[in-house]
């Protein structure tokens, strides 16, 4: 029995537009050595661009996020932090802070330590609090998580439906901080927070009612270390031979694999 496994290697393009301005406010609104943040509401890449190989056109990763939900962190003379984007508005605006150099953070999905069933988004604009001056801060937050997804082969599923009991799979995906599992019961992509030096994909499968040994496979981008803002999709297959594995990757900037 054969296994080929095949992975994708899709590029999520992002950019950043941000921008600070400040206006006067009131003097009687400040205390001296005093100033005013207004942060508003941050933009979410909501249609991501990512090219395909296989269909050699664009696809898009459509994500619905709600950007009152991120969290929020200032970093400065007078640092602050809230549970979330409405939770700053709530405390009251503009957020007032000693004159000095900040660096705001927003970020979402709050509590995910490495990997997660949710895209994490991110944006990070830095920003002067000036006396007596309200200081505008926008940006757009960006997708930075290392994304995988397994997929399998039309011919795979056909043997799943025909022969649920003789055949079943587990392929578990490592970045050296965390793992995810994909079987039969869950194969929603998974969201790893950082890059690695190289993905690790440990493949367990029944065929014919019989295990199969365990493969595993060690995957770049042509070498280069899979990094945030990379989406992968892993094909599994099964055939009556060795077990193979293909590659393929996109070359955005020229526009061939």
């Amino acid at each position: 029995m054969k296994l080929i496994i095949s992975y994708i290697v899709i590029l999520a393009s992002a950019f950043v537009l941000s921008g600070c301005n400040e206006e006067v406010t009131p003097n009687t609104l400040f205390s001296a050595g005093e100033g005013g943040l207004n942060l508003l509401l941050p933009t979410v890449e909501e249609d991501i661009k990512i090219p395909v190989i296989y269909t050699r056109a664009d696809t898009t990763l459509n994500v619905e996020v709600d950007p009152n939900v991120f969290a929020v962190e200032i970093d400065g003379p007078k640092p602050k932090s809230f549970d979330s984007f409405s939770a700053m508005r709530d405390s009251g605006v503009p957020l007032l802070l000693p004159i000095g150099s900040y660096v705001v953070k927003a970020y979402f999905p709050i509590n995910v330590e490495h990997v997660s069933e949710e895209p994490y988004f991110e944006g990070i604009q830095s920003f002067e609090i000036v006396e007596k001056q309200t200081t505008n801060v926008d940006f757009v937050c960006k997708f930075k998580s290392l994304g995988v997804e397994l997929q399998l082969s039309d011919r795979f599923k056909k043997l799943l439906e025909e022969k649920p009991y003789s055949y079943d799979y587990r392929v578990t995906v490592l970045n050296g901080k965390a793992d995810k599992e994909f079987n039969k019961e869950n194969m929603s992509p998974c969201y790893f927070k950082e890059g690695c030096e190289r993905l690790v994909v440990k493949v367990n499968i029944v065929m014919n009612g019989l295990p199969f040994p365990e493969r595993t496979w060690y995957f770049t981008n042509n070498g280069n270390a899979p990094r945030q803002g990379e989406y992968y999709v892993i094909t599994l297959d099964a055939g009556k031979s060795d077990v193979k594995m293909t590659s393929f990757l996109y070359n955005k900037e020229e526009g061939e694999k």
